[in-house]
């Protein structure tokens, strides 16, 4: 390994993220750092604790919480960089809510122009009502990216990433990240991942590997390795995985840029750990009858349509359980997906019925005995992967049958073919994880689209 990806690794170590909390108020604290340009870094700061650990305070009739929370972040030479102190009052979820979901807030915020070297963070929140408060007082290294030089930013470890066109205190661009700020992932979710690469312009033949391994063993999972465009000067990659069949324990998510002879010219690591409940736990199913109706309400016909979504593993325990051990495994199942458990729609579980809608009416083939929409290659992607960000439609020529090129972030891409000219597009060619080609892809596709797409 070269100076320049020992620097980077030994930089995002020294970081030691996530951070935790002493104190009477428990808190994570997590980290990474990205390119400012001019050799300066801009530097995130994720963090989250329980919603229900305050005394409640009465404010026009209503249950509230209210606590101050103070950060400030300093060179070696006592300069601060972040010098952040507010009070926030939020309502209090009622008790039998707090007991029944385990709700949490988050939060983020931002330094901009460090000067790469260490620095000192000072964390507190302080309940005002009961005087209680959590601290947190560590040292923290701020990484140096130079312009020009190939570099990985550090890596945003999330809960979810999706499109969003608001303005959200979670949006990068026009994506939504949901920190995930103790790095712990559990049963039925899946692990996302936020990164930027810098200075790849002379970077000819460029390749990027994300993978990740066990603590216990030294084999990697390979999650994507692609060709970097010729000419981009940086690029944001986002990506997902779930984690439903992997052991509990602890992890390790690589990503390394390398050049056109496989040689690492960059790297960046970070930790996360997979802890779920033993599935046994359905067990006990029909004790939380409230909240599965409400679940089942919110996601209408849709609730149990999990084919496209959940893991192998994950659907061969769903077919042996019984209907009351059903009910539990996907109250447990949306549950771990709600992007924000603390307020009352599962908006995972609501964006899952919407695409299963759409698949259904916008996909269905009109023939007899056509298959529904959801049930087509493009029902299925749709639903697994959402909104196209760029649709590429080519009608038949004198030497090709129709071609639909759906493109996603990161890359992503898929090619479906209307082989038999009724309209019923299959999924020729893809590079998406988890996904596969079509075995004779290369007869399917035409040698000019395979040359204009990078298909080898």
């Amino acid at each position: 390994m070269n100076a320049a990806v020992t620097s980077l690794l030994l930089a995002a170590a020294a970081a030691a993220w996530p951070l935790h909390s002493t104190g009477d108020i428990q808190f994570t604290v997590d980290g990474a750092a990205f390119s400012s340009g001019g050799g300066l870094t801009w530097q995130e700061l994720y963090w989250s604790f329980p919603a229900g650990g305050f005394e409640p305070a009465e404010t026009l009739g209503q249950r509230v919480s209210q606590f101050r929370t103070v950060i400030t972040l300093a060179d070696s030479g006592g300069a601060l960089s972040l010098n952040e102190s507010w009070i926030t009052t939020a309502p209090l979820p009622a008790a039998a809510e707090l007991k029944r979901k385990h709700l949490v807030r988050l939060d983020q915020i931002g330094a901009r122009g460090l000067r790469p070297g260490a620095y000192r963070l000072r964390f507190a929140i302080t309940d005002l009502v009961s005087g209680r408060s959590g601290e947190l007082d560590a040292a923290v290294a701020v990484p140096e990216f130079r312009d020009g030089r190939p570099s990985v930013s550090q890596i945003q470890l999330a809960s979810d990433i999706r499109a969003d066109s608001g303005d959200t205190r979670f949006r990068k661009g026009g994506l939504r990240v949901m920190p995930n700020p103790g790095r712990l992932f559990g049963e039925g979710g899946g692990l996302y991942y936020y990164l930027e690469l810098y200075g790849l312009s002379g970077l000819a033949g460029g390749r990027l590997r994300v993978s990740y391994k066990s603590d216990d063993d030294s084999v990697a999972g390979v999650i994507l390795s692609e060709a970097l465009a010729a000419g981009e000067p940086s690029a944001v990659r986002t990506g997902g995985f779930t984690i439903d069949d992997m052991p509990d324990g602890g992890y390790q998510l690589w990503v390394q840029l390398s050049d056109g002879r496989d040689r690492i010219l960059a790297a960046s690591a970070a930790p996360f750990t997979v802890k779920r409940n033993p599935l046994a736990a359905v067990a006990g199913a029909g004790r939380m009858l409230e909240e599965q109706a409400e679940l089942q309400k919110q996601g209408g016909r849709y609730y149990d349509r999990i084919e496209h979504i959940a893991t192998g593993r994950a659907l061969e325990t769903y077919r042996r359980l019984d209907s009351l051990g059903r009910r539990e495994f996907l109250r447990q199942f949306w549950k771990a997906r709600d992007p924000d458990p603390a307020t009352p729609a599962n908006e995972a579980l609501r964006e899952h019925a919407r695409r299963c809608e759409y698949a259904d009416a916008a996909f269905g083939e009109k023939m007899q005995k056509g298959m529904t929409g959801s049930q087509t290659d493009r029902g299925r992607i749709y639903i697994k992967f959402g909104e196209p960000e760029e649709i590429d439609n080519r009608p038949m020529q004198y030497d090709s049958k129709p071609v639909l090129i759906w493109r996603y972030p990161g890359s992503r891409k898929f090619i479906f073919i209307d082989v038999s000219g009724f309209g019923r597009f299959e999924l020729a060619w893809t590079n998406a994880t988890g996904e596969r080609s079509a075995p004779n892809f290369a007869k399917m596709l035409s040698a000019a689209l395979m040359d204009a797409e990078g298909i080898e």
